[in-house]
This record gives structure tokens, sequence and C-alpha cells, in this order.
């Protein structure tokens, strides 16, 4: 009977120990939402040099994520 308690004991103890190692989503708090739909722009076609910050989009058409150009 000692030898079941034992095993009931251990058993118990790696799941205590397994839950705290390993933690699910839920217990590392809330999530922080980000809003990424702003101030995106669209032209359909090749644009060399507007990687730069500088670069002149005025003419682009103002989208929302998600965006299809068809």
């Amino acid at each position: 009977m000692r030898k079941i308690y034992l095993i009931l004991f251990l058993n118990c103890l790696t799941a205590l120990l397994w839950g705290q190692a390993a933690p699910d989503n839920a217990t590392l708090g809330p999530r922080k939402i980000i809003n990424f739909n702003g101030d995106w722009k669209f032209i359909r076609q090749d644009v060399s040099g507007a990687e730069k910050p500088e670069f002149e989009d005025g003419a682009w058409q103002d989208v929302g994520l998600p965006h299809c150009y068809n």
C-alpha cells in the first residue's frame, strides 16, 4: 500500500514540476495587441529607392490591411 502512495505522490510531484517548467500562454499574462493597419501605401509597379525614409509616396494609394490589389 505504501508503494502505491509513493507512486501517486511522485506522479503528482512530476505533474506539478512539469506545469511550472512549461507554462502556457494563459499564465504569461495579457497579450499585447498592436494595430499595424495604419499608414500603408500601395502602387502597382516596382519603384527603386522606395525603401528610403525621404522617398515621396504622396501619389501612392492609401490602403488598409489585409489588402488585395485586384
